[in-house]
């Protein structure tokens, strides 16, 4: 997995605190009335702006939307792409088409389970198998629309994916999780490092302290280990109520 932050609001901007100026402007449209509030934000210093954002983090999430970030998702299977496409408010995404690309010769991801449990061999001897057949079909003048019948899961699939801030918190809170595969935990993870080493000051938004549990998180990552809590019932049922209580998980 690789993920790039490649793009944001205020890149290449001599201001580094743009995106977060640009973002209370917005919050302060509706108070404002004959007023430019545009200035008075430009005057901040970066105590009064964590000041502003701070109160912008804890009220009505419309604001939030002013601000982007655009990633490059790289060596992630497509299944991770497909749940990563099922976003549909506040993102964009750019997916490699499987339809007019040749996969005769495939990378793929073997998922840590697989790993684990000493299969790699078999595995491989799969995806190879899978990957012979699709060359057989496309010599044999099957179109690769058609081939791509034959190509599994997880085949890599990159994308470009962009989130405003108000979607891409809510897919950190939701996906950065126990209850979340792995593969796209993962990707959540590093595209929250990515954009709170751009913009320090999206820890309020993207790391919010009442959703912020670490002793009780590790409690219970020590019980699940490397299982899927749905091979738990109890534990499963005690990670919905805990996202329930963080208000992280509809």
């Amino acid at each position: 997995m690789k993920v790039t932050l490649i793009d944001y609001t205020g890149a290449g901007h001599p201001d580094p605190w743009y995106a977060a100026r640009k973002l209370i402007v917005a919050k302060n449209t509706r108070l404002a009335k004959d007023r430019d509030f545009s200035a008075e934000v430009q005057e901040m210093d970066a105590d009064r702006l964590t000041t502003e954002l701070s109160a912008v983090a804890n009220t009505i999430r419309s604001s939030w939307e002013f601000v982007s970030y655009t990633f490059k998702v790289e060596a992630i299977s497509r299944a991770t792409c497909d749940q990563m496409t099922r976003s549909r408010v506040g993102v964009a995404f750019a997916v490699m088409a499987q339809r007019v690309v040749d996969h005769g010769h495939f990378d793929y991801v073997i998922p840590d389970t697989v790993l684990e449990a000493g299969l790699r061999e078999a595995f491989e001897q799969q995806m190879g198998a899978l990957a012979d057949f699709y060359q057989y079909l496309t010599r044999k003048g099957i179109p690769a629309q058609d081939a791509r019948a034959v190509l599994p899961m997880a085949t890599y699939s990159p994308l470009t994916a962009e989130y405003n801030l108000r979607s891409l918190a809510g897919i950190v809170a939701k996906r950065e999780n126990l209850r979340a595969q792995g593969e796209y935990a993962a990707v959540a993870a590093e595209m929250k490092r990515l954009v709170l080493a751009q913009h320090p000051w999206t820890r309020a938004f993207l790391m919010p302290e009442h959703t912020q549990t670490p002793a009780l998180d590790g409690l219970l990552k020590g019980m699940l280990g490397t299982g899927s809590p749905v091979d738990n019932p109890q534990l499963n049922n005690a990670l919905k109520e805990l996202d329930g209580l963080k208000g992280t998980w509809e």
